[in-house]
């Protein structure tokens, strides 16, 4: 697999992309971001979630001694967080877009307020 093979490839800011088999050359800076598959990869469930594949090469550089540690503190937290894909899927699968746990009301009506 090669960086434009993954489905968020062309609006990617993640200068380090797993699936790059030339990573360890790209820099990464304190304001660039972190793959999210990479993100994902480290969560419970991911199995479920990714292909192979992609699971294989963010675990991958994910043990790499070449990871900057700034990426390697990154998925630490991610390993202890819910998942974005999954939120991000159930807020497509509400009617209306609304958020779950996010009144409808506004918050001027006291009956929103409980």
């Amino acid at each position: 697999m090669k960086p434009s093979d993954c489905p968020k490839f062309a609006a990617c800011s993640a200068p380090v992309c797993p699936l790059d088999c030339q990573w360890s050359l790209r820099a990464h800076n304190r304001e660039d971001r972190v793959c999210i598959y990479a993100c994902e990869a480290m969560k419970t469930g991911a199995d479920a979630r990714l292909e192979a594949k992609v699971l294989m090469a963010c675990r991958r550089i994910a043990t790499d001694d070449r990871l900057p540690a700034r990426i390697r503190r990154q998925l630490q937290r991610a390993a202890n967080s819910g998942s974005r894909l999954v939120a991000g899927a159930l807020l497509r699968r509400i009617p209306g877009g609304a958020a779950v746990g996010i009144a409808s009301k506004p918050a001027s009506d006291a009956s929103a307020i409980a």
